[in-house]
């Protein structure tokens, strides 16, 4: 539904401010993921979690480095 109302409001908007528009709430998306993430592997005393999260970001990076 909010695909269908949101159609009719971006005819107008150019390539590449909608463009930001997506990577901002792709952002706040990944944040809302990790927010309950990240205080749960500080909390923990197997330092294993924050090792799978960081290697989980530099993979991330990687693959958007290599499809450039």
């Amino acid at each position: 539904a909010g695909a269908l109302i949101s159609s009719i409001f971006i005819k107008g908007v150019s390539c590449q401010f909608l463009g930001s528009l997506l990577g901002i709430v792709a952002g706040m998306f990944i944040y809302l993921a990790t927010a309950d993430l990240i205080p749960q592997t500080h909390s923990e005393k197997n330092k294993t979690n924050i090792l799978v999260l960081l290697s989980g970001v530099l993979l991330i990076v990687v693959v958007g480095l290599l499809i450039k």
